[in-house]
């Protein structure tokens, strides 16, 4: 089991992914499309999600970017070293950038998606805010995770057991920041 981090968009915001397919290769993250791109055992759940959010587009991001392997594991070294160093993650700089994208394409939204299995019928978690507020929650420990507490021990865990969603609402003239109703 490995973990999976994609990107999906509406199906009229498409438009905006060529723009950030240039960001992401700018900034040397791997993409691959579709949800053969992902691993079998989060493909049915991504499936799920596009059908009910009305999603068009969906990308695997990876790291490196010229190898098949996930992201996951480079954004949590570099989670873990803000946690324990303070260095900043590059991948902050990711998020905001396919933001600016999305402005200056007028696109609405778009998803982040984690998830180590996900089948096409189990629940997620799920919340929503700018750019801003999904980097102030990767930034506490734990990440995208649930951060448990072993009360026997005192130790602390995190918990890959649900499928993480993130709607990132864009501010701009389409995007407004405000809660967009589930269609």
């Amino acid at each position: 089991m490995s973990l999976s981090m994609g990107i999906a968009f509406e199906l009229e915001d498409s438009p905006a992914l060529a723009v950030v397919i240039e960001v992401l290769d700018e900034m040397g993250i791997g993409h691959a499309p579709g949800l053969e791109a992902f691993e079998a055992d989060v493909r049915d759940g991504i499936a799920s999600l596009v059908s009910v959010m009305h999603l068009g587009e969906v990308l695997a991001l990876r790291a490196p970017r010229d190898q098949e392997v996930n992201m996951v594991p480079a954004i949590e070294a570099e989670l873990t070293l803000l946690e324990t160093k303070g260095s900043m993650p590059g991948v902050f700089a990711v998020l905001r950038r396919i933001e600016q994208a999305m402005v200056a394409n007028r696109a609405g939204r778009f998803f982040m998606l984690f998830a180590a299995e996900w089948a096409e019928d189990e629940e997620v978690r799920f919340s929503y805010g700018s750019t801003e507020d999904l980097i102030a929650m990767l930034s506490r420990p734990g990440g995208w995770c649930l951060r448990l507490l072993d009360l026997r021990n005192g130790m602390e865990m995190n918990s890959i057991q649900y499928p993480f969603v993130f709607e990132v609402l864009v501010r701009g003239p389409k995007g407004t920041g405000a809660i967009k109703p589930i269609p």
